[in-house]
């Protein structure tokens, strides 16, 4: 029924685009060919290929909300998701941001050291700038600063879910950090320079006072 069609087909064509088995055209239109991204869309070259996948599965299920994002995940077949994955993790890396904002004295304190009279650890302990982050965390080196803080907006606001299983503990943290610190160190991790996976550069991180 046409009323339906509302509630099963994304804008812009994308269920065929799926069927037909090129996802990457549609993908494109707001990330990029490459996945470079930018302003208000993220840079999915900056992330591996198990974080993209799981990704895909978390806004299909919803765990992960975005309307947008559901939508067009929840048409593609594991093997599309799969390869979308491979496909952007093999991209050059690259900042989402020609000009990113300058980076601050106090952007660097929250990601290298956090913010101890909080009880927050470094942000470098679990997303980048240490040999120590996970796949379960994405990486913010190069990514764009407006995503980065409004995903932190989201955190604070209990509005965008999680990729990762069990509890996440990105809620609190936003919550923690004033509107300026989030700003700050959204501004810095926009600045760095995109590292290999393979080659992530050990720094001295000091984690909070417990």
């Amino acid at each position: 029924m046409p009323g339906e069609s509302a509630y099963t087909r994304a804008n812009y064509g994308f269920e065929d685009i799926a069927l037909k088995g090129t996802p990457v055209a549609a993908c494109a239109s707001c990330h990029g060919k490459d996945g470079g991204g930018g302003g208000v869309f993220p840079n999915l070259t900056l992330q591996d290929e198990t974080y993209l996948r799981d990704t895909l599965y978390a806004f299909a299920a919803g765990t992960r909300r975005s309307a947008y994002m559901q939508i067009m995940a929840s048409q593609l077949s594991p093997q599309q998701i799969n390869a979308l994955a491979k496909y952007y993790a093999s991209q050059p890396r690259r900042r989402a941001d020609a000009n990113p904002p300058a980076p601050t004295a106090l952007g660097e304190a929250v990601a290298l050291r956090g913010e101890s009279a909080k009880g927050i650890g470094a942000c470098a302990s679990c997303h980048g700038a240490t040999a120590r982050t996970g796949k379960a965390y994405p990486r913010l080196e190069g990514q764009s600063a407006w995503y980065i803080a409004n995903q932190m907006r989201l955190f604070a606001g209990d509005g965008r879910g999680s990729t990762a299983r069990g509890d996440n503990p990105m809620t609190a943290i936003a919550r923690g950090l004033t509107p300026a610190q989030i700003d700050a160190v959204a501004a810095w991790y926009a600045a760095q320079p995109p590292v290999p996976v393979q080659a992530r550069p050990a720094v001295q991180v000091r984690q909070a006072a417990r």
